[in-house]
């Protein structure tokens, strides 16, 4: 099984998102430590995207290259 570790470019910010929002409940609390609505993910998601100079993001990929887990 191959996996990749690597930064997310900021033209995959998109893709990010969509990870955290596909998330299922259970994932989303373990996540963040609490239950959380996809509108605080779109809050999160939109600070990250302004302010791309402060924030590093990586992700694991399948061989698919899909995000299977992500990291600030």
């Amino acid at each position: 099984m191959t996996r990749v570790v690597r930064r997310v470019l900021p033209h995959e910010y998109p893709k990010y998102r969509a990870h955290l929002k596909g998330l299922d409940s259970e994932s989303k609390t373990l996540r963040f430590g609490c239950a959380i609505k996809d509108e605080m993910i779109d809050n999160l998601c939109d600070g990250i995207e302004r302010d791309q100079d402060h924030h590093v993001l990586f992700c694991i990929e399948n061989r698919h290259l899909e995000f299977v887990a992500t990291g600030i």
